[in-house]
């Protein structure tokens, strides 16, 4: 768990970085959240923290659980072998 209040995220088809306001209490570097842009809802991968930023204007929405989402993939697929 972090203390910062940016997480700078980046996105799968770019190698910019963007920082994003994170008030949610279990992100960490190397997952994925989804955030608000100006494009709407996107997931994004956290690559760093900051204590500030003069570039944050949108927040995190959520984290976004990929094991979760992995282990009920396995399950379907376990169905059709």
């Amino acid at each position: 768990m972090n203390n910062y209040t940016i997480v700078v995220v980046q996105f799968q088809d770019s190698e910019r970085t963007y920082d994003f306001f994170n008030h949610l209490p279990d992100v960490d570097i190397d997952d994925y959240v989804v955030v608000d842009t100006a494009r709407g809802m996107q997931i994004a991968q956290v690559v760093d923290f900051k204590s500030t930023s003069r570039y944050a204007k949108k927040h995190v929405v959520q984290r976004v659980d990929v094991e979760s989402h992995q282990k009920r993939m396995n399950s379907l697929w376990a169905r059709w072998d």
